[in-house]
């Protein structure tokens, strides 16, 4: 979230713009799926709050000009975010396949995930909880697109907003009265953790873990320590990290990839599969001829099972 708690989150809005750009590109657009980047545009358009910034991300004379900034600030952190979301679908019809009865997206920003999911797997129940600010800002959106979108949320979708900083995930998931306690569940923390202290971490698995079923699944994602400490993406700048900052959304913890299944082992987990940068790039870049493209590193997936 932003320093500003009634102000939603910066970084939700620029990936949802950055999806939308993506999109447009020749040769990477290929990785936004087309009703991701209409829904990801529909959420974004008529926001007012939306910076000028953004909004050059649409327009054509300022592509070359983005493009350039990207590669002076993170390469390929567009990329990045594209294909962490396809490698994130695809686990979450995984679990739905072995037949997950609720997901649970934690963060959910301005992701479309569950809004193109629910109604195709409508035995499942869908949750995303987000912060007051962000999530206000995300339901004021889809009330004004779902119309002309046909993104109404079914009964199988619920929004709840909380700050998970103050809140426990589990208190806030129970009092609810839409959330399964202890029933076959996947839970989703995109581009989360890595915002939260350590502690708060820990939390957090552990309340997932008594709210899980059997088989459950826990898809995250971590930002790697760097060798020499400190938290950051491989490749940026300092323009990054002062950004960031300046939004109240500073990097505050990081995992070694070895520490992962300790950790996991800990909190009663057991690890299924870590997903780095070279995987995605093998697994979504080489098949189409584009490993050679620029592919931010430094933020990895877990899925993570009971």
């Amino acid at each position: 979230m932003d320093a500003h708690t009634n102000t939603a989150s910066a970084t939700a809005r620029l990936i949802a713009h950055s999806l939308v750009w993506l999109s447009r590109d020749e040769r990477r657009g290929r990785f936004v799926p087309p009703r991701v980047a209409q829904l990801s545009y529909a959420l974004v358009e008529g926001d007012e709050d939306t910076d000028w910034r953004y909004r050059l991300l649409h327009h054509a004379e300022t592509r070359p000009a983005i493009a350039f900034a990207e590669r002076l600030a993170l390469p390929g952190i567009q990329l990045h975010w594209a294909v962490r979301k396809l490698f994130l679908e695809e686990a979450a019809c995984d679990a739905l396949t072995a037949n997950a009865e609720q997901i649970v997206i934690i963060g959910a920003g301005l992701d479309t995930l569950a809004l193109r999911l629910h109604k195709e797997f409508t035995s499942c129940r869908f949750i995303e909880i987000d912060h007051p600010a962000t999530q206000r800002a995300k339901l004021e959106s889809l009330n004004r697109i779902k119309a002309t979108q046909e993104v109404a949320p079914a009964a199988n979708l619920h929004f709840l907003s909380a700050d998970l900083a103050t809140q426990p995930l589990d208190e806030v998931l129970l009092e609810s009265g839409f959330f399964r306690r202890n029933v076959k569940s996947l839970f989703v923390a995109e581009g989360v953790l890595m915002y939260l202290e350590m502690l708060d971490v820990k939390e957090l698995f552990a309340a997932v873990r008594r709210l899980s079923g059997a088989g459950s699944r826990f898809a995250w994602t971590f930002m790697e320590t760097l060798d020499e400490g400190g938290i950051a993406f491989r490749n940026s700048t300092s323009l990054i990290n002062r950004w960031l900052r300046g939004r109240g959304e500073k990097f505050k913890s990081s995992f070694a990839r070895k520490e992962i299944e300790p950790f996991l082992h800990t909190h009663d987990f057991k690890l299924r599969e870590t997903v780095c940068a070279e995987t995605l790039r093998r697994r979504y870049l080489a098949p189409a001829g584009l490993e050679f493209l620029a592919l931010a590193e430094g933020e990895c997936i877990v899925i993570a099972e009971t």
